[in-house]
């Protein structure tokens, strides 16, 4: 999703629903947040929710968030739009009685006189829930580095991994490897070359290692962030 719009999307596929009283999907991380789906079984009904585990230790953090939840079957689809706000003591929002199972049937095809069964009780049911976040306060936002444009300022080598250019420190990458150590401050022609070729590397591999010694977050104020 674009950043800009601090947008995500969480979809999951439940199985046997009849048979379970709370089933969670697995969870992911947006905007540095992570999210995962609840849902819950009782009597006739449905309880869908969008859970927030942020581990933030600050007792500050909040996130408004606009949502909607969203359950599809063979065929029925059903819509839930909620609007809330996430915090230490309010990690749970969504929605108690998203519907009932009578209302939520499908005609069975392998049931004499096409009778009715509820969609819970089918192999599968589809929940996605479509967020945008309104505004974060007290979580820092992770800063994705950029590698394929020139900063004067703290770039100072280009290296090129299959043909793709990653901008780079050299003392930066020294800091973190032996092998870039000797190659920009050893006595080698990359010493003091603008470009190096790096060989038998793969530049998605090399684009990861990159992303992961320059892990960093901003702080202060950004668009929807507050600090």
């Amino acid at each position: 999703m674009d950043f800009a719009k601090q947008e995500f999307v969480l979809k999951s596929t439940f199985q046997n629903l009849a048979e379970r009283k709370e089933v969670y999907s697995l969870v992911e991380t947006h905007f540095n947040v992570p999210w995962r789906i609840l849902v819950e079984c009782f009597n006739e009904g449905l309880k869908v929710f969008l859970i927030c585990k942020n581990t933030t230790r600050s007792n500050l953090w909040s996130i408004d968030v606009d949502f909607t939840i969203k359950l599809t079957s063979a065929a029925y689809s059903f819509n839930k739009c909620i609007s809330g706000t996430f915090n230490r003591s309010n990690t749970t929002l969504g929605w108690d009685d998203f519907t009932q199972w009578k209302g939520m049937i499908e005609r069975s095809p392998t049931k004499p006189g096409g009778l009715h069964t509820p969609v819970v009780a089918i192999e599968k049911l589809n929940v996605e829930i479509h967020a945008e976040i309104k505004r974060i306060i007290g979580v820092n936002r992770k800063r994705t580095v950029k590698f394929d444009e020139m900063d004067e300022n703290v770039t100072d080598v280009c290296l090129i991994v299959e043909q793709k250019k990653f901008f780079v420190s050299k003392t930066f990458l020294a800091s973190f490897s032996k092998v870039f150590h000797v190659m920009f401050f050893g006595e080698f022609v990359e010493k003091g070359a603008a470009e190096v070729v790096i060989q038998d590397v793969n530049a998605d591999v090399f684009k990861v290692f990159l992303s992961l010694i320059y892990v960093t977050s901003d702080p202060g104020i950004t668009g929807k962030y507050s600090f």
